[in-house]
């Protein structure tokens, strides 16, 4: 009687002792697999930081010999810019602040027409001379859209105004010939008409701060809906 009892609990001894262990290799390998997919993580995401601050010291440098503000930091920039939005009616206004701004820097920086400005760290060229605009336009090969017009696919989707590259080319073509220069000037008289309304419109507003919105989606109806 008493050997079948230490056998029977030697045998739930030794299964017991298998349990446990096959428990703690099992939690040994659970540990080491979030090493490991932690390891994973943390070189991907190395990887992602490197090529991004190697993507962005590529414009820096690129952009760095033209004219425009200081570039050692540039989210200064957008510091100025935020207090220069704050400075004017107390209207704490980020991109109130840029407008003005990149409007004053256009007549500091008359000759060179060009200069350079950032948005956080992405750096921004700012062209207004005639032939260097028209040289962009007519760029057939560079057709991406700066990352700032994912912001409207939410809105407008992916569609000539916000896509690029091929499907872009492709529906560019589907409209060419509905605004072929012939086309386009038999409704000069139109627009040269509602653009006299348009104008005598804003004439009561010239002294205030006021929403062009709505006047600018009138003008834009009238043209379309205006009788031949």
């Amino acid at each position: 009687m008493f050997a079948i009892v230490t056998s029977t609990f030697s045998a739930v001894f030794s299964a017991t002792s298998a349990l446990s262990l096959r428990y703690v290799m099992v939690m040994t390998i659970t540990v080491a697999t979030q090493r490991l997919l932690l390891c994973a993580l943390l070189a991907v995401a190395c990887a992602y930081a490197v090529q991004v601050v190697a993507r962005f010291y590529r414009m820096w440098k690129a952009v760095r010999p033209m004219a425009g503000p200081s570039d050692w930091f540039p989210p200064l920039f957008n510091i100025h810019c935020l207090i220069t939005g704050a400075a004017m009616k107390n209207v704490f206004s980020t991109s109130t602040g840029l407008f003005h701004l990149l409007v004053g820097m256009t007549h500091y920086f008359e000759r060179e027409r060009i200069f350079k400005a950032y948005l956080g760290f992405q750096p921004v060229v700012v062209l207004f001379k005639p032939e260097s605009v028209e040289a962009v336009l007519n760029c057939s090969t560079n057709l991406k859209k700066p990352i700032l017009y994912s912001l409207l696919h939410a809105w407008l989707g992916k569609g000539l105004l916000t896509s690029s590259g091929s499907k872009w080319r492709s529906r560019r073509k589907m409209l060419t010939p509905a605004f072929h220069f012939r086309i386009l000037e038999d409704f000069l008289p139109i627009m040269n008409e509602q653009g006299e309304i348009f104008a005598r419109a804003l004439q009561g507003h010239t002294h205030a701060v006021f929403d062009i919105t709505k006047f600018v989606t009138a003008c834009t109806l009238d043209i379309i809906c205006a009788p031949q």
